[in-house]
């Protein structure tokens, strides 16, 4: 592990910021549904069901946000 001061590279700092905000974005539609604002229904995508698109969505904000973080 570095321990050093790094500077990020932009395309680093771009995915880490888009990787957190897909996060945020899902655990707030998460929360909606879950307090009734949106019907689970609303989320479903090619045959798949709205839990999975929402968690499909979370996954790939860790994803991203990982790779953002990735150092070589």
């Amino acid at each position: 592990m570095n321990t050093e001061e790094t500077q990020r590279k932009p395309w680093q700092a771009i995915a880490i910021f888009t990787g957190i905000g897909l996060i945020v974005v899902s655990c707030v539609l998460s929360l909606a549904t879950a307090a009734g604002l949106f019907a689970i229904d609303t989320f479903e995508f090619v045959g798949h069901s709205g839990l999975r698109s929402l968690a499909g969505l979370a996954v790939g904000g860790c994803v991203t946000a990982a790779i953002g973080f990735w150092d070589e």
